[in-house]
């Protein structure tokens, strides 16, 4: 069973979203960050950095959460949360996940100086938005690389 340990809010919500997303069995270790339990002994064993999330499955310890976000992913293929590895969708999936992800903020969406130049790509549905329908109004596809294509809907 994967462990996950974080707080309970900030980007450990997005691990704790692609868990619940694809039905996986974890359990949730609260890493109290505001009193310092991210720098006690027993954690930083487990990631010396400090830093939520990390989650350990198996013998394998993923910190960043868009790391462990593709990891589950990946894990649990019947879910649909990727394209089919080594594609041409998966490579753009994997370029917009990189590229939006430093613009992304606590809020459900991107930053307002940000929103209307991103598209949503079709080829792969962020995991920490999929419920949240107020991300629809923010994101917008003004390229031509993009029009035609189907957006993240916020729907799931």
């Amino acid at each position: 069973m994967m462990r996950l340990y974080g707080y309970r809010n900030g980007r450990t919500l997005r691990a704790l979203w692609v868990l619940e997303e694809v039905g996986a069995e974890y359990e949730f270790v609260e890493v109290d960050v505001t009193k310092g339990e991210g720098q006690a002994e027993w954690f930083l064993k487990i990631n010396p950095f400090g830093k939520v999330p990390v989650l350990v499955d198996g013998d394998v310890v993923i910190s960043e959460s868009a790391a462990i976000c593709q990891h589950v992913a990946e894990t649990y293929p019947a879910a649909a949360l990727l394209p089919p590895p080594a594609t041409a969708d998966s490579a753009h999936c994997h370029q917009w996940i990189s590229f939006l992800l430093p613009k992304w903020t606590r809020r459900c969406g991107p930053s307002p100086n940000t929103a209307s130049r991103y598209p949503r790509s079709s080829v792969c549905r962020p995991w920490w938005i999929r419920r949240c329908g107020s991300c629809n109004a923010r994101c917008a596809c003004s390229t031509t690389r993009c029009s035609g294509a189907s957006f993240w809907q916020g729907t799931g």
